[in-house]
């Protein structure tokens, strides 16, 4: 019996040995490499850089992925909201799309919501919800302003809520500022 373990271990090794040695030779490859020559950077379209509905819910995930639960939509047409055009509406499905792609978390929002973690809840932070808000025309893109407020890990929602301002030209998103909202001052919590 000692003399079959010490064959089939002995076979194992020679296996693997030679293995290696056949991953590790130098390839004889008869075909020729081209050389790289360098190129002149292609500017993609401002269109290119948006992503598509495929790509979008691509970005949305999962929700066991926490670092992919940011949810984000064009504000719906309420009391404060006007109604949009259809020019308008794609606007701002555009913006979103761009906002899902970025998924910024700026330090000062994450400041202006740190009583949520910090404080003697049962819940604590555990992703994003945002609405686009307006989206205005600027010089080269777009102005973005977004109405932000923390998801929680209970049953229970953060009533206050936070505006953030980007602008977004030729591909590039930059965090321009943010506030709170004036309406809900203070720590607001719904169960």
């Amino acid at each position: 019996m000692k003399r079959n373990k010490i064959l089939v271990i002995g076979a194992l090794g020679m296996l693997l040995t030679c293995g290696y040695l056949v991953a590790s030779a130098p390839s004889k490859s008869t075909i020729k490499k081209r050389k790289l020559t360098p190129q002149v950077p292609v500017l993609m379209p401002r269109e290119a850089l948006i992503p598509t509905p495929e790509q979008v819910a691509k970005f949305q995930g999962d929700n066991n992925d926490p670092a992919r639960l940011y949810t984000i939509e064009p504000a719906p047409i309420r009391a404060e909201v006007k109604a949009r055009t259809p020019q308008e509406d794609k606007l701002f499905e555009q913006a979103t799309a761009i906002m899902l792609r970025e998924r910024p978390v700026p330090p000062d929002r994450v400041q202006f919501f740190k009583w949520v973690d910090e404080g003697d809840f049962r819940f604590k932070t555990c992703g994003w919800s945002a609405f686009v808000y307006n989206v205005t025309p600027i010089p080269g893109g777009w102005g973005i302003r977004l109405k932000v407020w923390p998801k929680v890990t209970a049953d229970a929602q953060i009533a206050n809520s936070y505006y953030e301002e980007y602008t977004w030209a030729d591909g590039v998103l930059t965090y321009v500022k943010g506030y709170g909202n004036p309406k809900t001052p203070g720590k607001m919590v719904h169960w």
